[in-house]
């Protein structure tokens, strides 16, 4: 897994990242935002994503975040 954040961030919240791979559904709380990374039904991993400003990530953010990976997906 490749985990890299700047100094200034948190580091990954494991436990929303945990949700969001046995659920398969974005998970958003405060500045975080878990999009799990499926493919042919498998989740494969998670996409944790931070912001420095608290309730940073609306359910439009989070569905651009879901195209962008289902498109990813497709590349696997």
């Amino acid at each position: 897994a490749v985990q890299h954040w700047p100094a200034n961030a948190d580091p990954p919240n494991i436990l929303l990242a945990e949700q969001a791979a046995q659920t398969g559904e974005a998970v958003v709380l405060d500045r975080t935002a878990c999009v799990p990374l499926i493919s042919r039904n498998r989740v494969l991993g998670v996409l944790d994503v931070q912001s420095t400003r608290a309730y940073a990530f609306t359910s439009e953010n989070v569905k651009i975040l879901q195209f962008w990976l289902t498109s990813w997906q497709l590349q696997l």
